[in-house]
Formats: C-alpha cells, sequence, structure tokens
C-alpha cells in the first residue's frame, strides 16, 4: 500500500504503466509467500515443544505466546525465532512505508502548488495515521523479550490489535469525508 501510494504521487502520469497488474499480483503473491514462510517457521518450532501442563488455552485466539506459556520445555530457541521473525517482518515493512513517506514528501516539496500540498498531505496524514496505529499495536503485541511475563496484558494488547486498530481506522478514513464532517460540525454546534 505504501510502495501503490508512493507511485501514485511521485509517478502520477505513469503510475498505470508502473503498478500493472503483474506487479500487483507480484507484490501480494510475495507477501503472502513470506507470511507463510515465517508462520510456518514458528509452528513447527512450536510443534518440537512438549506439553505436559494445563491442556487449556488462556486466550480466545490462536497467538504463539499463549502456547509457550503452556509448553514445559525449553523455550528459548522458539521465543528467538518469534523475536526474529517479528522485527524482521516488521522492520522489512516499515522501511518501505518510511521510504515511500520520504519520496512522498519530497516529491511534494519540489513540484507541487500550496493546493496540491494540502491535498496530498490531507491523504497522506490520514495514511500515516493509520499506519502509525497499526504498527505501533504490531510492535507492542509482537516485539518483546519473553511470552511468560505478561499474558493478561498480550489479551488485551490483542484485542486492540484486532478490534479497535480497524475501527480507529475506519473512523479516521470516515472523517476525511465531507458529510461526515458537516455532520460532526452540525452536532457540536448545536451543543
Amino acid at each position: 500500500m505504501a510502495y501503490d501510494h508512493y507511485l501514485a504521487i511521485h509517478y502520477p502520469l505513469r503510475y498505470s504503466s508502473l503498478m500493472s497488474s503483474v506487479l500487483s499480483a507480484q507484490r501480494a503473491l510475495g507477501s503472502s509467500l513470506g507470511g507463510f514462510l515465517s508462520v510456518s517457521l514458528l509452528a513447527f518450532l512450536t510443534s518440537r515443544l512438549m506439553f505436559c501442563g494445563p491442556h487449556v488455552i488462556n486466550h480466545f485466539l490462536c497467538d504463539i505466546d499463549f502456547y509457550l506459556a503452556l509448553s514445559c520445555s525449553d523455550m528459548w530457541p522458539t521465543e528467538l525465532a518469534t523475536f526474529l521473525v517479528c522485527v524482521t517482518g516488521l522492520l522489512a515493512s516499515v522501511s518501505v512505508t518510511l521510504f515511500s513517506y520520504v519520496y512522498i514528501t519530497s516529491s511534494m516539496l519540489r513540484n507541487m502548488s500550496a493546493h496540491g500540498q494540502k491535498k496530498v498531505f490531507s491523504t497522506s496524514s490520514t495514511h500515516f495515521s493509520v499506519v502509525t496505529i497499526w504498527y505501533g499495536s504490531t510492535m507492542l503485541l509482537y516485539v518483546k523479550p519473553s511470552a511468560q511475563n505478561s499474558l493478561d496484558l498480550n489479551k488485551l494488547m490483542n484485542t486492540f490489535h484486532t478490534a479497535v486498530t480497524p475501527l480507529l481506522s475506519a473512523f479516521i478514513y470516515t472523517l476525511r469525508n465531507k458529510d461526515v464532517k458537516q455532520a460532526l460540525w452540525w452536532a457540536f454546534q448545536s451543543k
């Protein structure tokens, strides 16, 4: 999405030739394959653990931390692999996103009128706020030293990540709609 946004703003006239359906399919396949391989590695490492304690997962979602909490064997390799997979995935996607924002900002400041800059800034700031909320909750949820420390906090963060973050994203994008802005303005003016 960040790369698509970068191409649309940096190369608006060449966008359709640069972002072909083949490139879109390759990017979707690459990200899906990367996600599948990283999850497969973690599933393989988790399947090699010994589980001898209670057989009740203390959570409402399937997350690796809660499986690790039930293990009675050495979890260090699995926790290290989980940490490395999460950090690698986050750094790769954050770097692409930041790269696109740097180029969008530099292109905007060099080539656009004040009206064009305002329009691009409005679109980019909305996208940037949603991306910041998403990456922030993802980092808090997955980039941590040990799964054993705070399972209740993980439940809270999982709820925030799976329910509140998409809700906030929808709310933030909805605020860009002129009719919604006007309805909110009328609601606040009547009070």
